[in-house]
Order: C-alpha cells, then structure tokens, then sequence
C-alpha cells in the first residue's frame, strides 16, 4: 500500500500550484508585506506535500509521488517556456559575429539569452548579483540562502537583485526532488530575478536499450538512489507513480538549460560558468605558432564548436568538467576532467575579453577558493544541513556589483 500525500487530497498540489502563481501575480504593492507574503506562500506550498523530504524516508514509507509527479511535469513545460521567451535574435547576431564579449556588452539586449549565454549589460539601477554555486539536492540551505539575503522582502520592494546559479542541482544530498521543485518554481514565479546555468551532474537520456547514460560515472562505493536519475528510475520500476515521461522531460529540461552568463562591471566583463574553460588548443598535436585558443573565432563557438577534442568530448563539456589549477606539472590536457593553468586562464581570457571567472564544480572546506592571481573564483554552496552531502563544507554564495567588487558571504 503507498502512503498517501498528508494534504487533503493529492489532486488538491495542481490547484494550490496554480492558487499559488495566481496570487503571487496579482500582488501589485511595494512593501515588507508582500516579501512576507510571498515566502509564507511559496514554503507553505511546497511544504505542504513535503512533509517528509529526504530520499531514504519517502523510499522506506513507501511514498505515492504520482501528483508530485504531475506537478513536476508542469513545472518543467512553464520553466522551459520562460526560457524560451528569453531568447533574443539580437543577441544571437552579435555572439555569432564577435569574439570578444567586452566589445558587445554595451549593445546587447540585456538580460537575454542567446546561443546557451546569459548576457548582462549595464544597468540604469544598481544591480546585486548573487552567484551560487552547486546545490546537490541540498533544500535545506537553498532555504537558508534566500532567508539571508531577504530575496523575498527584495523582490517585494522590487529591488534589483538577480540570483545566477551555476549548475549542479541534482545528486549527493538528500532532497532531490523537492530541491528541484523550489528552483523551478522560483524561476517560473521570479523569471527576472532567478537565472539557471547547467552543470555537468544535470543531465542524462535514455540508450535505445532503455538504460540511462549518465554523463558522469557513479562510484562503486556510493548508493545509487543518491543520484537523481537513478531515483526517478527507482521509483518508476516500483510502481511509486514515477514514469518514464518525467524522466524523459527532466533530461529534456537539462538540455535546454544554458551553459554560459556575462555579467558587465566598471572592472570587466565576468563570466559565470559551472566547470571552468574550454580545453587548450583543443587536442590539437601541433602546436607550433599557435595561440591556445585560436579554435574560438566567435562567442557562438563556446556552445556550438562542432569538433570534438582528443577525449571526444564537446566544448560545453569543457566547460562544465574543467578545473583550475596554480601548481606545476600534468593539467591532464588528454583526459575529459582536464586542469587549466595561469597562462590558460589569460590566455582564454585574452581571447574572449572577460576580467574574471566564477564557477562551482569543486567542493572546497570553507565554501570557496581564489586561483589564478585572484582572477578566478570556485564558489560551492551546499554543506552544513541535513539535506546535504557536503557536511564538512561550509557554503557559501559570491556578489557581484557594478564596481567589479567581488564579495564572498558563507550561508549560516
């Protein structure tokens, strides 16, 4: 016997989900209020059905997600709707036609999408930009996060507060599905304070076979419902009223995510991404007179190079799996999770015209690390609760201002 949803009735989540967009559109006043309001609404909803959250109790009590599951699939078709309505031909002629970013910033269409890139020109107000870094299914400090930095009462005061989150979603910690649900519905309810870049844990399809491929490998030592896809695999072998539908759209979300966002400063263009650079001369064996990233002749390349490098891996997985590195010695340029060096970080730099690199990836003990001469910045953002694998972590998150100032703040 599956337990039961302890809301009602379970075909009451669709009615509240819609309830919920209803009322937080409608609010037209500027104040405190409405910020309360707004979180009372949003946590009231989602905790609602979540009343038990962590993977390992909703398997054990054998929990029905068949409503979840339907309000997952409509999350997933709003969110892709507001990303498509972000797109900006405009912005897809310019990265097509320049290679340095800088060069275009001031004309862009500002906060639109094009080619998988975010691009964030000059505002006429201040703008705070809150870069976060890997959440790995930890709910807990997302809540954490948007409680400390007032994101609510902001929005409510319509302030300019934009949160760019760098990818990794999903896996390792213990509330994968209801971490997704509150990053999505924030997006659909805030598409103009929420920003979504992919990382390299969100992803997966099924084979002709009907086995997933994932595009990492899962240690032989780690459980595999910690993994997102292989619990929604889980739950839909056993009958828990998961489908194969929800999967295929979850991987169809991940796809469409974008990879990419550059954030104009007085300083310089900084990019966001989750992993790091594109991988140095791309596998190419001779490198006589050859700069290490002539391969990259306009920014459309960063996501659309058609060549694969020497480990058959594409650009955007560069992107997603490279790390920095400021020691001597192998950077692994042969395998597909390469190091990039000082002198490639300038180089790459150089080349597409930014002034400093924020990414995730990499779990660091105090949250963060500063490489390359302070020009690149690892953010982590999970750790410290009982949702998260990354409890010697202390999270953390980075703001960006206009003046190029860089801040780091540990979520408490």
């Amino acid at each position: 016997m599956r337990k039961k949803i302890n809301y009602h009735t379970q075909l009451d989540i669709l009615m509240s989900y819609r309830e919920l967009i209803e009322n937080v559109r409608s609010l037209n006043t500027v104040s405190n209020e409405k910020g309360r309001f707004l979180k009372r609404k949003v946590d009231q909803f989602i905790n609602s059905h979540w009343y038990e959250s962590h993977t390992e109790d909703l398997i054990a009590h054998n929990f029905d997600f068949t409503e979840i599951s339907r309000l997952h699939k409509t999350l997933i078709i709003e969110t892709m709707y507001v990303l498509k309505n972000e797109t900006s031909l405009a912005n897809e002629l310019l990265l097509e036609n320049e290679i340095n970013v800088s060069a275009i910033i001031d004309k862009v269409e500002n906060e639109k999408l094009a080619h998988g890139i975010y691009l964030f020109s000059k505002s006429e107000s201040e703008v705070e930009y809150i870069i976060i870094g890997d959440i790995h299914s930890d709910d807990s400090t997302v809540v954490k996060l948007l409680d400390q930095l007032q994101f609510y009462q902001k929005v409510a005061m319509q302030s300019e507060i934009k949160l760019i989150f760098m990818g990794d979603y999903i896996d390792r910690g213990k509330a994968h599905l209801k971490t997704m649900e509150r990053i999505l519905l924030l997006k659909i309810l805030f598409p103009n304070h929420i920003y979504l870049l992919r990382g390299n844990h969100d992803g997966g399809k099924f084979t002709e076979e009907g086995t997933i491929k994932l595009p990492y490998r899962i240690p032989d030592q780690d459980i595999l419902t910690d993994y997102f896809p292989k619990y929604l695999e889980y739950l839909m072998l056993n009958d828990r009223g998961v489908d194969k539908a929800l999967m295929e759209d979850y991987f169809a979300l991940f796809d469409a995510l974008p990879y990419i966002a550059f954030i104009q400063t007085e300083k310089g263009v900084v990019q966001c991404v989750h992993g790091g650079i594109p991988k140095p001369y791309f596998g190419n064996d001779n490198l006589a007179n050859i700069e290490p990233f002539d391969f990259i002749e306009t920014l459309s390349m960063l996501t659309a190079y058609p060549e694969l490098d020497n480990t058959g891996a594409t650009i955007l997985e560069n992107q997603m799996w490279s790390d920095p590195y400021d020691g001597d010695g192998d950077y692994r340029l042969i395998s597909k999770r390469f190091k990039f060096g000082v002198e490639h970080f300038k180089a790459y730099a150089s080349r597409v015209g930014i002034w400093k690199l924020l990414r995730g990836h990499e779990a660091r003990r105090e949250g963060y690390e500063i490489n390359h001469d302070g020009r690149v910045y690892t953010i982590f953002s999970s750790g410290n609760s009982d949702d998260s694998h990354y409890n010697t972590v202390n999270p953390c998150y980075a703001s960006v201002s206009f003046n190029g100032e860089i801040t780091i703040t540990h979520i408490v």
